[in-house]
């Protein structure tokens, strides 16, 4: 039997870009219920519109954090299967806090590649889900704190969209 693998410690990958790459592969890894390589290298092989081909050895490298790939199609190839064997989709849409102070929602694959871009450059870019991807919505009208709703009837009365102050 594989042994099943376990997310690198902070001694052995500390924090940083290449730390937060990790982080997001492996986490889609245990949502996917820690999948053998072998599947995972079998299924990438198999899926022609794939351009990637990581092999067993690198899929585990990239997720003990031993590697960073420096082709995208590769990381790519590695993020799909793990979403698909998760039940996801590439782009599924999930709300992300990027700089600390932008939330947006974001496709899930655009994400993995703004982290493994960040992890190739060195560049720290402070990146966390805020919500999973079970509970990403869109914005709707109750999220304006600015928005009241039209008076009953539709007349418009004294209804004002501007703030209070």
């Amino acid at each position: 039997m594989p042994k099943r693998l376990t997310m690198p410690t902070e001694a052995e990958l500390p924090h940083g870009p290449h730390r937060a790459f990790v982080a997001e592969l492996f986490s889609l890894y245990r949502a996917a219920d820690s999948p053998p390589l072998e599947e995972l290298e079998a299924w990438i092989k198999e899926n022609e519109e794939l351009k990637g081909a990581p092999s067993r050895e690198l899929i585990r490298r990239v997720l003990k954090g031993k590697a960073v790939p420096y082709r995208w199609l590769n990381v790519e190839a590695i993020a799909h299967a793990l979403m698909v064997a998760a039940g996801y989709k590439p782009d599924d849409m999930v709300m992300y806090e990027i700089d600390y102070n932008d939330h947006r929602p974001a496709p899930r694959m655009v994400i993995v590649r703004m982290l493994w871009r960040s992890a190739v450059d060195g560049d720290d870019l402070p990146i966390r889900e805020l919500a999973p991807p079970s509970q990403a919505r869109r914005a709707s009208f109750t999220d304006d704190p600015w928005a009241t709703a039209a008076p009953a009837g539709g007349s418009g009365g004294n209804f004002d969209d501007e703030p209070p102050f």
